[in-house]
């Protein structure tokens, strides 16, 4: 819901892994000058020694979690998390307030005229959908998502299914979508700087649509 007294605009961006996020965010930032924040990227500083966050966590899972060097070891913490919901919960009540009061108030702070969006997986399993001017979606065709995790990111086939069965789906996704952003599938194109750019120009088509449909 528009909060009449912001100044700026406030755009949620979601999407399944793979489905070409950072990709749609670099070109918000560097063709349209929008301001971006990645809630995962506020979670990995607030869980920094020496955070409200960080102390809260350790005191909550104790020591163990831990590095050499006093950093939480989030492989460590992903272990106990993954292998206990009511932990993952606790886990979630610890760190998901503070990452959108975060967002909130870098909102809040909005100058006339400028644009921030925040990419975040919270936007629906927090249900904070109202904190935002609108929300847009970032989709991508499955074996499109599949290549980029097994490609870029390293990881198998089997793994990157079972992630995507964690997340809502496209369809559920949609369902709180104001806007849908598709990202293209030029595979067939070899040289990979024409490709970059072909990607380029059409995720700005759409930009530039939505630009002017919300007068940004």
């Amino acid at each position: 819901m528009r909060d009449e007294n912001r100044k700026g605009f406030a755009i949620g961006l979601m999407g399944g892994i793979g489905s070409g996020k950072s990709f749609v965010l670099e070109v918000m930032e560097k063709e349209y000058g929008f301001k971006i924040i990645k809630t995962d990227d506020v979670s990995r500083n607030q869980m920094q020694p020496g955070e409200a966050v960080f102390n809260s966590v350790v005191e909550a899972f104790g020591e163990g979690i831990l590095d050499e060097e006093g950093f939480i070891d989030r492989k460590k913490l992903a272990g106990i998390i993954y292998a206990d919901d009511a932990k993952r919960e606790l886990l979630d009540e610890l760190t998901h307030p503070p990452v959108i009061e975060e967002v909130d108030r870098q909102i809040r702070e909005l100058k006339e005229g400028e644009v921030l969006v925040a990419e975040s997986a919270l936007i629906v399993d927090c249900n904070i959908m109202d904190h935002f001017d609108s929300i847009w979606l970032v989709e991508a065709p499955l074996e499109d998502r599949l290549s980029r995790l097994t490609g870029k990111r390293k990881i198998t086939r089997e793994h990157a299914l079972s992630i995507m069965e964690n997340q809502l789906s496209d369809e559920e996704y949609e369902k709180h979508a104001d806007e849908i952003i598709k990202n293209p599938d030029f595979k067939d194109v070899k040289d990979k700087f024409m490709m970059r750019n072909m990607a380029v120009d059409f995720v700005m088509k759409q930009l530039q649509a939505l630009k002017e449909k919300y007068g940004l």
